[in-house]
């Protein structure tokens, strides 16, 4: 397998392009079909592509949206980023957030699952792992084995995010617990505007495609929980639309009050 060469990576939540700032001019190394700063509670899904090359057409900037039409680029589509509609009120989908293999390059990798996890102690996340199913891709019936499956030999944690203990910053292990890279905060002023991924290690292009897809999946995740986000994209809903959640809540809510109810008949 290639190996790729180490850079920091730069994503912007109101750009498309992912862009590799080892150099003297920022190059887009990757791109997404919608930014993260535009997506939407209905959006249940993007896709992310390597760029393969670049020709500017206009002004380049790292700080203004007018660079996402000034740029042509030759592109290679790896994965698609997966939030199903209405994911917190249903039962019938295998993550909130998944990611599903585009690219005959990556079956190897396969189809990927982002695991949540949060802190015991103060119910804020702390750790987010994605968690692959080799030779499983976009075009898989089902993406992802059963739930019975799910602790089967298939599963495995290709890289997880560990939250450091003060601050915002996260460190990305591989599946032998080894950093591979650090994410910080990218800020304009004391505003964030997105994530910044700097490698600390030796990766196969496979791995590191697979990773970028991964973070960028995690920074929609960070996002679309934010409550700022959901009151916004709920307040854009039309009647009809918060009608049908509040009828899965209540179900939800039914269905949790019973087994409350069940279990304190015990």
């Amino acid at each position: 397998m290639t190996h790729s060469e180490a850079m920091t990576l730069i994503l912007l939540d109101f750009d498309h392009f992912v862009y590799n700032t080892s150099f003297n001019h920022p190059n887009p190394a990757y791109s997404l079909s919608t930014a993260i700063e535009s997506l939407t509670y209905k959006d249940s899904s993007l896709s992310i592509s390597r760029v393969l090359s670049t020709k500017s057409t206009g002004r380049d900037s790292l700080s203004t949206p007018e660079t996402n039409h000034s740029i042509e680029q030759e592109q290679d589509r790896l994965f698609n980023l997966v939030h199903p509609l209405n994911a917190d009120y249903r039962t019938d989908i295998p993550a909130h957030y998944f990611l599903t293999c585009h690219s005959s390059s990556l079956s190897s990798i396969g189809n990927i699952k982002l695991a949540i996890n949060k802190s015991l102690l103060s119910s804020r996340v702390d750790k987010f792992k994605a968690v692959h199913y080799p030779n499983r891709t976009a075009s898989s019936s089902p993406l992802f084995p059963d739930e019975e499956e799910s602790i089967s030999k298939d599963e495995k944690v290709l890289f997880a995010a560990t939250k450091q203990t003060f601050g915002r910053d996260y460190i990305w292990t591989n599946s032998q617990n080894k950093e591979v890279a650090r994410e910080e905060e990218q800020k304009d002023g004391d505003v964030v505007k997105g994530r910044k991924l700097i490698f600390t290690a030796s990766l196969t292009k496979e791995e590191q495609d697979a990773i970028v897809a991964a973070w960028v999946l995690k920074r929609w995740a960070e996002v679309a929980e934010e409550k700022g986000f959901k009151k916004e994209a709920l307040e854009k809903l039309s009647s009809a639309e918060r009608a049908h959640m509040d009828m899965k809540w209540f179900k939800r809510a039914g269905v949790l009050g019973g087994l409350a109810a069940a279990g304190g008949a015990c």
